[in-house]
């Protein structure tokens, strides 16, 4: 339909979009369009669980390996490799620049082909991820 806004006019469009914030903190301003219908209600967001929160990739892998916590409601302090028979294969601690980006990058070379175990040590506790190197 030419010249149709897929937005409503109105009151609710004054309001914006949902402001971003962190977990656990509730909303108040808020127009969610759904065709023409408009809502404006109090909501929370709510934290990820920690293994939803984090990532590995890629997965499986032949080379460096990027471990991701953007989505986490936590800080990480150490990474460890285990690889299938318990023994550390790796150990990095995240550097406040790394804590920063919410991310890190594992270098693999020297790492045989294998499945390992990626453990995340957080401030709420440890976090398991599981890893394939080719």
């Amino acid at each position: 339909m030419a010249g149709r806004s897929s937005r409503p006019s109105g009151k609710c469009l004054a309001h914006g979009a949902a402001r971003a914030g962190t977990a656990g903190h509730p909303y108040r301003r808020v127009a969610v369009w759904a065709g023409s219908a408009c809502s404006s209600a109090e909501f929370e967001l709510q934290a990820l669980p920690a293994q939803t929160a984090t990532s590995v990739f890629p997965n499986p892998t032949r080379g460096p390996v990027t471990v991701r916590w953007t989505q986490a409601d936590f800080s990480v302090h150490a990474v460890e490799l285990i690889n299938a028979v318990g023994r550390r294969v790796l150990q990095r601690s995240a550097s406040l620049a790394e804590a920063d980006e919410l991310q890190l990058e594992l270098e693999l070379s020297g790492v045989r082909a294998g499945f390992y175990m990626i453990i995340l040590h957080t401030s709420q506790g440890k976090v398991f991820k599981r890893l394939s190197v080719l």
